[in-house]
């Protein structure tokens, strides 16, 4: 085996995030091409702020969400629901049967368990004393 001489700890550096992800986005891509796979980037605006929103992306038939939000003060309002019913209608539209994403207990999991999805597995202690749920839904039953 090679020795490795030169390991860099980084706090931030962007070129070095692009460079990882890019690196593993090509070998995806000329493993299992996807030409279907696309970034998803919802938000709900009030006079120019971003009050809400989400991140994921569609590929291999499934959407993950990565990051759903809405300002705090917001929260109960019906903001979430009407960005996850604009995700499930953007995944059928994109081909998708499924949705997954995961959330920590102290954040979301009641919400997605009222939306119809399940739970999958669960990693104990992350954060210590909590956990953290990795959900699905499926979207061909309906």
């Amino acid at each position: 085996m090679r020795e490795i001489n030169d390991l860099s700890l980084l706090e931030e550096d962007e070129s070095v995030i692009t460079a990882i992800s890019d690196g593993l986005t090509e070998y995806n891509r000329s493993t299992r091409p996807d030409p279907d796979a696309a970034p998803l980037i919802l938000s709900i605006e009030n006079d120019g702020e971003v009050i809400a929103g989400a991140l994921g992306r569609s590929a291999y038939s499934w959407m993950r969400v990565d990051v759903l939000w809405v300002k705090e003060s917001l929260r109960g309002e019906g903001y979430g629901e009407a960005l996850m019913q604009r995700i499930e209608d953007i995944s059928r539209a994109r081909g998708c049967r499924a949705i997954h994403l995961d959330t920590h207990d102290f954040q979301a999991p009641g919400f997605y368990l009222k939306l119809g999805y399940q739970v999958f597995a669960e990693l104990p202690d992350y954060p210590e004393g909590e956990k953290h749920y990795y959900m699905k839904k499926s979207l061909e039953q309906e």
